[in-house]
This record gives C-alpha cells, sequence and structure tokens, in this order.
C-alpha cells in the first residue's frame, strides 16, 4: 500500500514539473505600434521629419510626389526617382531614433511621407510584426515677391479718355511675371478696373472719364503666386477733344449721288489726343448730325456715329432726296463711354433743287420757272450750261401723282447740254408729290435714259435722279 502511495506521488510531481517548465518555455510575441508624434519641421530648403521611438523597434519610410504613393522617391534611404532634385542628408538622418533631414527641398512643390515600425527577429533578421503607416505632407513656399516695374506715367501718354503705362528701359517684359495695372477714382480702390500688361507696348487704361482723376498702381505676380502691388499715383485725364465740321459732299453709289454727306475732320488742336486715344485702343466716336432744321430737331435729323480708328473718316448723311431744294445744317462731337463732347461748329449748304449723275460728274440744278404744277424749268448750278426742263399735260393734284414720261405722251422729260436738246422718247415714270407749294420725290430714280433730236449725239442718261421745289 505504502508503495503504490509513493508511485501516485511521484507521477503527480512529474507531471506538475512538467508542465511549469513548459510554460516558463512560451515567447509572447511583440506587436509594432504605430508610430507617434509624426511631425515635420521646415527649414529654408530643408524638411526634418521626426517622430516618437519605440524600444527594439525598426523603421522603414517612404517620400512620395502624390498622397497615393505611386510616384515614390525614396524608399527608406534608396532613392527611386534618380531625376528628383530633393535628397537625403545622411550627417542628419537616423531613421531608427526617429529622424529623417530631406535636402534641396523645391519650392511651392508638395511631398508626401509616411514612416512604420516593424519588429526583427534578431536570429532571423526578418520582420515578424509591421504597424499601421503615419503620414504627413509637406510644402516649402516661395514668399518671394516679384520686383516691380517703373510706375510713373509720361504726361504726353495721357488723353481725354486713356493713358498708356510702359516698361522701363532695364526691366525685360519676357521675365515670366504676370502684370496687371488697376485704377480707380478713390484711393482704397474699392470700385477699380484692371488692364492686363503686354509685351508690345504696356498696359493701357480705356473708356475714362474726361478730366477726372484716377488713382493707379502695379500688381506683379510670379509664376509662384506671390504679389506686390506698387504704390499708388495720380493723373488726370484732359477735356474731351473737339472736332469741327469740314464741309459737304456726295456719296455716290454705282456712280450717282444717292446720299448727301457730311465729312468731318478733327480740329489741328486737338488731334494729337485723338491720335493718342486711338493708339492706346480707345473706344471713341464721332457722332454726326445732318438736319434740315437750325435747332436738330429730332424728325428732321439724322445722326451716325462711327468709331474714331484713324482709317475711317466720321460722316452722317441725308438721302439726297430729302434734303433737295432745302438749307442742311450739320455739325458733330465726340463720344467716350458715358461722355459727349460739345458740338462743333454748324456748316450750312443751301441745297439744288435737281441733283443728278450725268457722265460720273455730279449736277446740280436749281428753280428757273415759279410754277411748280404743270411746267418745271431748272438750270445747272455748276460751270457747265445745262438746263432741265419737265413739261406735264395736267396740273399736279395734291398728293402722289404718278406721272408717265415717253415720246407717246404729252408729258415731257428734256434736258438741253451744249445746244442739243435730249428727249424722254423711252417710257419711264416718275412720282411727283405736290403739297401746298412744293414738288418733291420721295424715292429718286435710278436711271433716265433720254435720246437727242440729232442721232449723232445718241443717248444721255442721268443717274439717280432727284427733285425737290420748296
Amino acid at each position: 500500500m505504502k508503495r503504490n502511495f509513493i508511485l501516485l506521488f511521484t507521477i503527480i510531481f512529474t507531471t506538475a514539473f512538467l508542465s511549469c517548465s513548459k510554460q516558463e518555455d512560451t515567447v509572447v510575441p511583440v506587436v509594432a505600434k504605430d508610430p507617434q508624434n509624426l511631425k515635420v519641421e521646415l527649414i529654408e530648403n530643408k524638411a526634418v521629419v521626426s517622430w516618437d521611438v519605440q524600444a527594439n523597434e525598426s523603421y522603414s519610410f517612404q517620400l512620395a510626389e502624390d498622397e497615393k504613393y505611386t510616384d515614390v522617391i525614396f524608399n527608406k534611404t534608396e532613392k527611386k526617382k534618380m531625376d528628383a532634385v530633393i535628397e537625403i542628408d545622411d550627417s542628419e538622418s537616423f531613421v531608427n531614433h526617429g529622424k529623417v533631414t530631406f535636402i534641396n527641398v523645391p519650392v511651392n512643390q508638395k511631398f508626401y511621407f509616411r514612416v512604420r515600425a516593424e519588429i526583427i527577429n534578431e536570429k532571423t533578421f526578418k520582420s515578424t510584426s509591421y504597424s499601421n503607416y503615419s503620414k504627413v505632407n509637406f510644402l516649402i513656399e516661395d514668399n518671394t515677391k516679384p520686383a516691380i516695374p517703373t510706375t510713373k506715367v509720361d504726361s504726353n501718354q495721357i488723353s481725354f479718355s486713356s493713358f498708356n503705362i510702359g516698361f522701363p528701359e532695364d526691366f525685360d517684359p519676357q521675365n515670366h511675371l504676370d502684370i496687371k495695372l488697376e485704377i480707380s477714382k478713390d484711393e482704397a480702390f474699392s470700385e477699380s478696373v484692371v488692364y492686363d500688361y503686354y509685351p508690345q507696348y504696356g498696359a493701357n487704361a480705356i473708356n475714362l472719364d474726361p478730366i477726372t482723376k484716377y488713382y493707379y498702381r502695379v500688381i506683379p505676380s510670379d509664376i509662384n503666386g506671390n504679389v506686390r502691388a506698387s504704390e499708388a499715383l495720380t493723373l488726370t485725364t484732359h477735356s474731351i477733344a473737339q472736332l469741327e465740321t469740314a464741309g459737304f459732299d456726295y456719296l455716290s453709289t454705282g456712280g450717282g449721288p444717292a446720299y448727301f454727306t457730311l465729312i468731318f475732320r478733327p480740329q489741328a488742336k486737338d488731334s494729337t489726343l485723338i491720335k493718342l486715344a486711338t493708339e492706346h485702343h480707345a473706344n471713341i466716336h464721332a457722332v454726326t448730325e445732318a438736319s434740315t432744321s437750325s435747332s436738330f430737331e429730332s424728325n428732321v435729323t439724322q445722326r451716325k456715329s462711327v468709331e474714331v480708328d484713324n482709317r475711317n473718316t466720321p460722316f452722317a448723311y441725308l438721302k439726297t432726296i430729302e434734303a433737295l431744294g432745302s438749307k442742311i445744317y450739320g455739325r458733330t462731337y465726340l463720344n467716350t463711354g458715358n461722355n459727349n463732347g460739345n458740338f462743333s461748329n454748324t456748316v450750312i449748304k443751301e441745297m439744288p433743287n435737281a441733283v443728278a449723275s450725268i457722265d460720273n460728274e455730279v449736277v446740280e440744278f436749281i428753280k428757273e420757272s415759279t410754277s411748280t404744277s404743270q411746267f418745271i424749268h431748272l438750270k445747272s448750278t455748276g460751270g457747265e450750261e445745262m438746263e432741265l426742263q419737265i413739261s406735264l399735260l395736267e396740273t399736279l393734284k395734291e398728293g402722289k401723282n404718278d406721272i408717265i414720261f415717253s415720246s407717246s405722251s404729252n408729258n415731257k422729260f428734256s434736258v438741253i447740254r451744249d445746244g442739243i436738246e435730249y428727249n424722254s422718247k423711252r417710257s419711264f415714270t416718275i412720282t411727283l408729290i405736290k403739297s401746298s407749294n412744293s414738288v418733291t420725290m420721295n424715292e429718286s430714280v435710278d436711271v433716265i435714259s433720254l435720246e437727242s433730236t440729232d442721232s449723232k449725239h445718241g443717248m444721255l442718261n442721268l443717274i439717280q435722279f432727284g427733285l425737290g421745289l420748296r
């Protein structure tokens, strides 16, 4: 019995001993922890990345140009992108002590850095555990301010509606600066207008008000987005230039005087300012008026606005047929933006009673007879003696009268030139309008063909013939 008891005790003791020995030999695995307090310090062109280290941990990192890490520059200390200018400073980088220093960091380019911890088996030198990545990005901004070109505007570059600001002699307009000109009527630039600079001529400020004080400044910005405005300076625009009315003419269309036209030219004293404004590409117009009323009443006045650009001659017009037998008044003024200049001098022309183009020469006729109802006799006002006669079978009535002229009608339309009479043997119709003591045509006749009584002299054509007896 005693022997059996001793045997049982021995078995229990041995089992307990072996069990305790097995527990003491079990190794608990070490898990890598995520790096903490990852941060970046930027010093000039350096970026110092640091984090807290844990005992028994090693570290690996990546530096990339995108946050998805598809364009990796460094994988730990091995450089993957050889053309990248950024480098690692080996003398200041201790990866397993939680520090990496990058040098030659380009400005205004963002970089992405991530680091993770790992546990390495001392016998096999293999990693047994990885942490998650801790991430940070960094960017060194370029705070260098761009150079400012000279901002003084020469007095001879200021017109009544514009001014130009150019580049100084020592300034290179191709230096990759984006330059703006900002102008305002108030010093705070609360309501301002901005114009672009161009390498060819600088900047033109246009559509300005005359006799107005403007504040202006130059604002350059470089390719990195750095901006520095110049100090504000002031200038005052000139008074709006004056125009004068130079004369009258006919605007021939198809060889005939379809329109009675006023021609306008700038006065000599203002031509410099007008030319300067056009060189600045300012939006200026010459507004011209031709009227049968000295007061330029709207119902009898034609207005024409023509852009002034050193090529077009400003003009106004009236249909010739509407002006015949009347006194015509003409004037003009400059317009820029919402501003009108003063009216020019008014010119006056006594219009003839009839006009036509004969052999490409405009001929004016004045009334010779006193009757306006049945017989009309007109004589040319020019150097060439020429007469025009209209004989009607019936007396004109009030209102429109369509008159047919032909060899078979008793109505007669004839021209006497150099003693030769040309008659209306070919049929044509004109509409004469009698109103009180006046006889007019509301539309000119394109061509009237007349045959001479002497067959040797052939035909005579009146082109764009019009009549107005008032």
